[in-house]
């Protein structure tokens, strides 16, 4: 299995070429919060099929923290997942 490759999921994160345009055009600008681009890098590598554990390993986050953007995410969508809880 290539490394990082996916195993079950609860919540499997797919996304339109819309979103995933805008989630790179996002990074690409750099004038983000820091931790709303570590969201949007988490969103795209599991819409690559990565485990969360790679994912942490990877953006050096929790991998709760990468659970927890993908439940937002599927749960509330894109935007939510971007964005800082209350």
């Amino acid at each position: 299995m290539e490394e990082g490759a996916m195993t079950s999921k609860k919540y499997v994160i797919e996304l339109t070429e819309e979103q995933q345009s805008y989630l790179l055009d996002l990074i690409g600008k750099g004038e983000a919060k820091a931790r709303m681009l570590t969201r949007a890098r988490i969103l795209l590598l599991s819409a690559e099929g990565k485990t969360d554990r790679f994912i942490a390993n990877v953006l050096k986050v929790n991998p709760q923290t990468v659970r927890n953007i993908r439940k937002r995410f599927a749960e509330e969508g894109l935007e939510a997942a971007l964005q800082e809880r209350p």
